[in-house]
């Protein structure tokens, strides 16, 4: 179930489709050598530094394509996190 669920999380970190795919985080590296708390926070520290990213970016220009493409990356930041978090609640139970 744990395996999944981080397939799951890696899912949410890769776009493209078989041909090309770009993995965003590897987390399935940053778990085999850092605890899961430690990879949940570097996540949450990403995800507020892109945040700020969408800020700047929303203040120049809120047409431009990048707005969209950070959202997405905010958005596929916070279902990874969330998915680990999940994670650790049954790791706790």
């Amino acid at each position: 179930m744990i395996d999944d669920q981080i397939r799951r999380a890696q899912e949410y970190l890769s776009v493209g489709n078989f041909n090309e795919r770009k993995v965003i985080v590897d987390i399935v590296s940053l778990l085999e050598q850092h605890p899961l708390d430690s990879v949940i926070l570097f996540l949450e520290q990403f995800l507020e530094e892109t945040k700020k990213t969408l800020g700047n970016l929303l203040a120049v220009d809120r047409s431009s394509p990048k707005v969209n493409e950070t959202v997405a990356l905010c958005f596929r930041l916070r279902m990874a996190i969330y998915t680990l978090r999940e994670i650790k609640e049954v790791k706790a139970a």
